[in-house]
């Protein structure tokens, strides 16, 4: 692209830059530029340009189209970490909301774009939201964890996020989520993360109570070495032999933690 410092340019030039420009930032129907389709493509030398335009122009970069996504925001979705940055450089803010009021945090864990979520921490002018509660009430280590983007999920943790924040319509935190999908690895990471096992739902579930009533046994014992209290109730004031029937199974596994954590392999294996 030509220089746009204006001793350099003709006025056809500075004309041209001008048109260029108006273009650039042109909407369509469904509320895109022709930086958004760019990037949608994948077409990343076109991508590049049209920034240096919005630059140029001083339009703002964080423009939105219907569906409320910005060009950082279709970034992330298509996994363009070098694109994230040259938007990020000039100045595009990843704490801006889409519809359903997820930032750029929540992309990444959606998608596991770890790059760019790395890369949005290094090079935003603006410090990314990790806590930020979408519309659905959940943090991006809800989606991480829901979505099994494990290096979303440590990048995050890494970052300071909150390893035991409640979502705003259930007050589940995330183990309970990793527990619902019987998803081991990221129970033990967050387990070794320091994530509490006593965590209550509104309801006054635990961890415990959850997977005890789907019965996963490995999980229970990687609780039950973490501390977990089979003695604990939830509102209705139920206790785990409401979710297992197998409150013996509980009551050995509970007396074998000290065996288990010694390396016995054969309780309830």
């Amino acid at each position: 692209m030509m220089s746009t410092t204006k001793y350099d340019l003709t006025p056809k030039e500075t004309l041209f830059i001008a048109t260029e420009c108006h273009l650039a930032s042109l909407q369509d129907g469904d509320g895109d530029t022709p930086l958004h389709i760019s990037i949608v493509k994948c077409e990343s030398e076109k991508s590049k340009e049209l920034i240096k335009l919005f630059t140029i122009s001083r339009k703002n970069i964080d423009i939105l189209n219907r569906l409320m996504q910005t060009p950082l925001h279709l970034s992330v979705i298509t996994s363009q970490t070098e694109i994230l940055e040259d938007l990020l450089h000039c100045g595009a803010n990843p704490n801006v909301l889409d519809r359903f009021g997820c930032n750029v945090s929540h992309i990444a864990a959606k998608y596991n774009a770890i790059t760019c979520l790395q890369a949005s921490f290094k090079h935003s002018k603006f410090p990314l939201n990790i806590e930020k509660i979408n519309l659905e009430g959940l943090t991006a280590v809800h989606i991480a964890v829901r979505n099994n983007s494990i290096d979303v999920l440590q990048e995050l943790l890494h970052y300071g996020a909150n390893i035991d924040v409640k979502d705003n319509k259930s007050g589940r935190s995330p183990l309970i989520y990793a527990i619902e999908t019987d998803n081991f690895t990221i129970v033990e990471i967050l387990l070794e993360k320091g994530a509490s096992v006593c965590e209550q739902t509104y309801s006054g579930d635990t961890a415990l109570h959850i997977a005890s009533g789907r019965g996963i046994q490995s999980i229970i014992r990687l609780l039950l070495r973490k501390g977990a209290d089979l003695s604990n109730r939830n509102l209705p004031n139920e206790d785990l032999t409401f979710f297992n029937n197998d409150f013996q199974m509980l009551q050995m596994l509970q007396a074998g933690v000290s065996g288990i954590t010694h390396g016995d392999k054969n309780i309830n294996s």
